[in-house]
């Protein structure tokens, strides 16, 4: 059992514009935030270049290393846990139970951007944490997009706050030309019907 019971999407709050999304802050206890920050997320530098698999600054959950770090176990099991996964079946209406839990860290450093896009089909949920440390900029969020690709806001890069949606045609989202004084962290979770290490039962 996890010794983490803090974790939690606080503050929960809609926005429709340009497509629906929502925003949240207080995620993690500064135990909790400790022991994620001590993960090891620069054994490698690279730039973004509008695609996601440019950038190699990513560590990925698994069965390999959940038992390695508190913090990491925590966070799968929080978004493996009923409440959780029943809070976000009833607010989209879409099955996640059967499916599979993806948890990633990320690490951007210097220039970095990524071309709007929508997620593909297979993500039911996309989620990111933000994990600014470094008192970076605010501006350095997610770009969200209208229908024409056009940049309607920029979700603030608060530390331990974050944001999430529901993929569909319309969820344009990316990262607008950046500069990173020292690292811009975060955490994504998904849900995803391809099949990862960790099923939602």
């Amino acid at each position: 059992m996890c010794i983490y019971t803090y974790m939690k999407l606080n503050d929960i709050i809609l926005n429709s514009e340009p497509f629906n999304h929502y925003t949240f802050k207080d995620v993690f206890s500064e135990s909790e935030l400790s022991g994620i920050l001590s993960i090891d997320l620069f054994k490698f530098s690279a730039e973004l270049h509008g695609e996601r698999a440019s950038n190699k600054n990513r560590f990925f959950a698994n069965v390999d290393n959940i038992n390695t770090n508190d913090a990491i176990k925590s966070i799968v099991e929080y978004f493996l846990s009923d409440d959780v996964v029943n809070h976000f079946e009833k607010e989209s209406g879409r099955n996640i139970r059967g499916n599979y839990l993806r948890v990633e860290f990320i690490e951007d450093r210097e220039k970095s951007w990524l071309k709007p896009h929508v997620d593909i089909h297979e993500k039911i949920l996309s989620m990111m944490i933000y994990l600014n440390n470094t008192d970076e900029s605010e501006d350095i969020g997610t770009s969200i997009y209208d229908s024409e690709q056009k940049l309607a806001k920029i979700v603030p890069y608060r530390h331990n706050t974050g944001f999430y949606f529901y993929p569909s045609h319309d969820t344009w989202h990316g990262l607008e030309p950046i500069k990173i004084k020292n690292s811009r962290k975060a955490i994504m979770i998904n849900y995803c019907t391809f099949e990862t290490e960790f099923k939602v039962s």
